[in-house]
């Protein structure tokens, strides 16, 4: 039987939920082309959490809908990205890694990632993982991402004492990376 998807863009299709997923910067789901002024500055939200951590995100992901009048794009890893994701009306494209622990230079999916990050348009950039940041920022600057077109929730919006994580990701939320502070909303 021929596989269409057996390009070697395609990752492991064995998930619970026999969904492929695309791997680096492949979108899952690419609204676009829907209009241009969509895909122009859409936000980037990076986190590479498990699966009720991504949930999590959704608030967060609907603020900055809100906000910046167009649907984000998430990074992540994990199986879980395309099932939970692909439809969302608050996320324009999926951009999935394989792995982020595996060295670059023996990784395709990252340096795909690398390549699809240097291609988008201009925009802001919201880290929302506390503990692969020395890992994010490398790739980011090597797609050419400024510093101040990002903004980390560890250290600028730690959790606090007592706080729901959704309570966190909202107020991180309101939060504008310096490059885009000047910019009317």
């Amino acid at each position: 039987m021929n596989d269409p998807l057996a390009d070697g863009k395609v990752g492991d299709s064995r998930s619970r939920f026999n969904t492929r997923v695309l791997i680096a910067a492949t979108p899952l789901v690419d609204r676009s082309g829907e209009s241009g002024a969509d895909a122009a500055a859409a936000p980037l939200v990076v986190r590479f959490g498990a699966f009720g951590d991504m949930v999590l995100l959704t608030p967060l992901l609907h603020q900055l809908h809100l906000r910046y009048g167009r649907p984000c794009r998430v990074l992540g890893s994990g199986p879980w990205l395309a099932p939970l994701f692909a439809g969302h009306p608050d996320v324009l494209e999926i951009l999935a890694l394989r792995s982020r622990r595996r060295p670059y230079w023996l990784d395709r999916s990252q340096q795909k990632l690398v390549g699809r990050l240097r291609a988008l348009p201009r925009g802001p950039v919201y880290v929302c993982d506390d503990y692969a940041l020395d890992k994010i920022r490398w790739l980011l600057r090597r797609a050419g991402i400024a510093a101040d077109d990002c903004v980390y929730a560890n250290p600028d919006c730690l959790l606090g004492h007592g706080e729901h994580w959704i309570e966190r990701w909202l107020r991180f939320a309101a939060m504008t990376p310096r490059a885009f502070e000047k910019i009317r909303i």
